[in-house]
């Protein structure tokens, strides 16, 4: 029987999801040596290697498996957005039943077909996980969702926007769903019946682990909150494996070179 122990540097799977314009395109660009694929407008202002906007998920199924053969030195694969290319499976499971919407496909079984693309999409980057050692981030919105649990009240919270029969899939594949978010700060106003709170301004902030107010996930040791700066969050991946890695201290498609500690930098919006 052959056992394995101890832990293993393996390029991170990680799902990034937060509102509009906070910095998460322009967190993904700060990886290692990132290639964008674009199923959204949206780069243009971010200095990235990307593909063309992508139209099918025929062409993004091409991308990867070109990405198996090249040879430019890509450390990380980013789906920007990982929303958006559920639109490509849709429309494709629809052109594959002659509809015109995968709504149009009756008792639901379009959705349940819709998994064997997200399947083979999964097993492509394992591919390039595996034999390539790419780092992948899947970059998604946000959206408010109701949760009813079956011992209390329901009440909403923050989700990567994802139709219920994948979100699921994707959560379990990811070693890190990271939600970001604005920590916002407030100052009380008045005294009394006439007190109120007013926000100030707030802070960008990665929230690594589950709250009531948003889903999210770690397999690591690193703080509840982060900044949202890849470098900071690199930087917990390489203390997490430091007495594992090579001897030049290199994590395959997370960090090259630099301190182990958590670097602090100001993201731009994307």
């Amino acid at each position: 029987m052959k056992i394995i122990t101890g832990k293993k540097s393996r390029p991170r799977r990680i799902i990034l999801y937060g509102p509009h314009g906070i910095g998460k395109s322009t967190w993904a660009a700060s990886a290692t040596k990132p290639i964008f694929l674009s199923t959204e407008d949206g780069l243009d202002d971010i200095g990235c290697d990307r593909t063309p906007l992508i139209e099918d998920l025929g062409t993004f199924g091409t991308y990867l498996l070109e990405l198996g053969s090249d040879t430019s030195g890509y450390r990380t694969v980013v789906v920007d957005s990982v929303d958006w290319l559920e639109r490509l499976v849709w429309s494709q499971v629809a052109k594959e039943n002659n509809k015109k919407s995968i709504d149009e496909i009756p008792y639901y079984r379009g959705y349940q077909l819709a998994i064997k693309h997200w399947d083979d999409i999964l097993l492509k980057l394992a591919g390039l996980r595996i034999r390539k050692s790419l780092s992948v981030v899947l970059v998604a919105h946000a959206r408010s969702a109701k949760v009813e649990p079956p011992d209390g009240e329901a009440y909403n919270r923050y989700e990567p926007d994802l139709h219920k029969t994948v979100a699921p899939l994707l959560q379990e594949w990811a070693d890190e769903v990271l939600f970001c978010g604005y920590k916002v700060h407030q100052v009380s106003k008045g005294e009394g019946f006439d007190q109120r709170h007013i926000a100030i301004g707030g802070e960008r902030t990665c929230y690594t682990s589950e709250k009531p107010t948003h889903l999210a996930k770690r397999r690591i040791d690193m703080p509840d909150e982060i900044p949202l700066v890849w470098a900071d969050y690199a930087g917990y991946v390489r203390a997490s494996y430091a007495t594992h890695d090579k001897p030049d201290g290199n994590i395959n498609g997370v960090v090259v070179g630099g301190s182990s500690k958590p670097k602090t930098e100001t993201p731009d919006n994307g």
